[in-house]
């Protein structure tokens, strides 16, 4: 059925026509023009949606001001659901809206309209693509025609991890992120380690892991917004990287038995110690003085563990005790040990604070 639609404002011209007999008339000439032919559109649904029971939502404007041949209106409308047999949209009155002469919303260049809204369901769509058409006819019978479409997807996406794998071990801070969605994503994201979620791309890095286990779950939104998220992958990076041990003491003769040993660790060490001309090691807490050494050459090398196990050694220190040297000894090396403080200096001017567990001497073979 068709029915006309027609603004209060053109309502309440006729009365005052009816009362003041010419003022309706005097209004109308003052706009011999035709008003604009009111606009329609489609706002629901979108182009994507993730329901079969989808809300269908109809705007109308329509010019708040007449002309000579009265106010304009809607006489009818229609939509059609995949070209079926159309079915008519009631119309609901929502207000006079007046905006700026360059709002863009404005089909009207400036002038108020009255806003209309129609509204019914389109209820038990299957999956996949369908097509809408509105269709209707204006006071002034100007033809009203929007056509759209849209896709009804209720499937969840399938998410697979390449990367990283559960229980793999990887040997550094930087690990690759890849995975795969089987349809087209809107938006994708990860948390590492129960912190929260990051937007990433499908193939990224991980970067600057510390040592130890991680915890990863990855999230997808296709474009309809349907979610899938994988299960979460546990995997480890270990340090396979021995700390660098530095010599800090010069390299040269020294007229005295007492020599010291100053050196700098790039890492938390574990363990400490030295080999001097090739003997058993000498456990250490951090810098060291020689004492007792014999005239003539010496050759020395620090070792470190760090907390991963991994054992580092620093280039051999050579040096030499003069013949006449004060306190000279008749018996060689070993010598007593003084120990400094518990912290040593680290590479770059770096205080690194050393922790270290008694261990048994260990011999090194060079």
């Amino acid at each position: 059925m068709k029915r006309a639609l027609l603004a209060p404002t053109f309502i309440l011209a006729l009365f005052f026509s009816a009362v003041a007999g010419v003022q309706f008339v005097s209004l109308a000439r003052a706009n011999p023009h035709p008003p604009p032919t009111p606009v329609i559109a489609v706002q629901s649904p979108i182009a994507f949606v993730n329901v079969h029971d989808v809300q269908l939502v109809v705007s109308a404007k329509v010019p708040s001001y007449g002309s000579s041949g009265g106010f304009e209106g809607i006489k009818w409308l229609n939509y059609s659901l995949d070209w079926q047999a159309a079915v008519p949209i009631t119309l609901e009155f929502q207000g006079e809206v007046k905006t700026a002469i360059n709002d863009t919303t404005n089909p009207f260049y400036g002038d108020p309209y009255m806003l209309y809204i129609g509204r019914d369901t389109l209820a038990g769509l299957s999956d996949g693509q369908h097509y809408l058409t509105v269709d209707g006819e204006s006071v002034f019978s100007k033809s009203l025609h929007v056509a759209t479409s849209f896709v009804v997807d209720t499937v969840h996406p399938n998410l697979k991890v390449l990367s990283p794998l559960p229980t793999k071990t990887y040997f550094s801070t930087n690990v690759t992120l890849e995975y795969q969605v089987d349809e087209a994503i809107s938006w994708a994201g990860y948390t590492l380690d129960e912190k929260a979620i990051v937007t990433s791309r499908i193939n990224t890095t991980l970067t600057d892991l510390y040592y130890g286990l991680h915890v990863l779950r990855v999230y997808a939104n296709d474009s309809a917004g349907n979610t899938c998220s994988s299960q979460s992958i546990v995997f480890t990076v270990k340090d396979i990287v021995p700390p660098t041990i530095s010599i800090l003491s010069a390299g040269n003769e020294y007229n005295t038995t007492d020599v010291p040993l100053n050196f700098a660790i790039n890492e938390n060490a574990s363990w400490i110690g030295y080999s001097l001309d090739d003997q058993a090691n000498v456990t250490i807490t951090g810098n060291a003085t020689l004492t007792g050494l014999s005239p003539g050459s010496h050759s020395l090398k620090v070792y470190a563990n760090d907390t991963a196990g991994n054992i580092g050694v620093s280039q051999s220190f050579e040096f030499s005790v003069a013949q006449n040297s004060e306190t000279e000894q008749s018996e060689p090396f070993p010598t007593t040990l003084v120990t400094t403080a518990w912290a040593f200096v680290a590479l770059v001017g770096v205080g690194v604070a050393v922790y270290v567990k008694k261990r048994k001497r260990r011999v090194v073979v060079s």
